[in-house]
């Protein structure tokens, strides 16, 4: 098969509007989505990690989690003479109350541009 043969076939397909292949594709992809599913962040320089809309529409919700506001910040409750576990499990509950206030944060971030921004998009 040469470059005519393959010319041929091109001019034989029916025309594609991108613009209506795009917005297809696009509705395609956002079929499924939840707005509330967190996307994987990009890390900026300063130690944020930048959020960006699913929609690709250029928004973006920075979040520096050294710098979040828990509730009691970096203070473990352990028994007076704690054992390693004891130390492990203090740790892991309270990276796990603020990895889970950092999602609910972000969620309701992208929950609330996706409801001002894209309300009229069709999913």
């Amino acid at each position: 098969m040469n470059d005519e043969d393959l010319e041929a076939i091109a001019r034989s397909l029916p025309p594609v509007d991108l613009v209506q292949a795009h917005c297809q594709a696009e509705a395609e992809h956002f079929a499924n989505w939840e707005p509330s599913v967190v996307p994987m962040p990009d890390f900026v320089p300063g130690g944020a990690v930048r959020f960006h809309c699913p929609r690709a529409c250029g928004w973006f919700h920075d979040e520096n989690p050294g710098l979040d506001a828990a509730t009691e910040p970096y203070r473990l409750v352990l028994p007076l003479e704690p054992a390693s576990q004891d130390i492990s499990d203090a740790l892991t509950r309270q990276a796990s109350a603020r990895a889970t206030a950092l999602h609910e944060r972000v969620s309701a971030a992208i929950v609330d541009h996706d409801r001002q921004a894209h309300s009229q998009t069709v999913v």
